[in-house]
């Protein structure tokens, strides 16, 4: 059961945000809205803030997604490299609509470590 504690909300973007929820060994990041160029700076920074905690594990919940580009991805895929520098497991709650269509095109629902929404986690983003 996935029970987090410390929670914060942050806007990457105009149409982008994301709910950062964690614990000791654990860091949830739900990203709402578009996923694209605009997300990067900010989504960057906050990825190397909760690096910083040294967490076991990082899930990204991408469910509250309605949209994801090219740039999208490739912050995804950033975030999986870093997992294996720094020793964290990353794991992806899968989208649907327009995100998991193009992690299927991509072939990246093949190549990351994509679940459905894990036991304990709510159906509906936090607000």
């Amino acid at each position: 059961m996935l029970s987090l504690q410390e929670s914060e909300r942050v806007q990457l973007a105009t149409f982008c945000s994301a709910s950062i929820e964690h614990d000791a060994d654990t860091a949830l990041i739900r990203l709402e809205g578009e996923f694209d160029l605009s997300c990067e700076d900010r989504f960057h920074a906050e990825v190397a803030r909760i690096t910083a905690w040294r967490p076991d594990t990082v899930v990204l919940d991408l469910r509250g997604l309605t949209f994801i580009d090219s740039r999208g991805l490739r912050m995804v895929l950033e975030l999986d490299g870093a997992s294996r520098q720094r020793g964290f497991e990353l794991t992806l709650v899968q989208a649907d609509g327009q995100v998991q269509r193009v992690l299927s095109i991509t072939g990246l629902d093949r190549l990351l470590s994509l679940d459905r929404p894990l036991h304990g986690l709510k159906e509906e983003p936090a607000r």
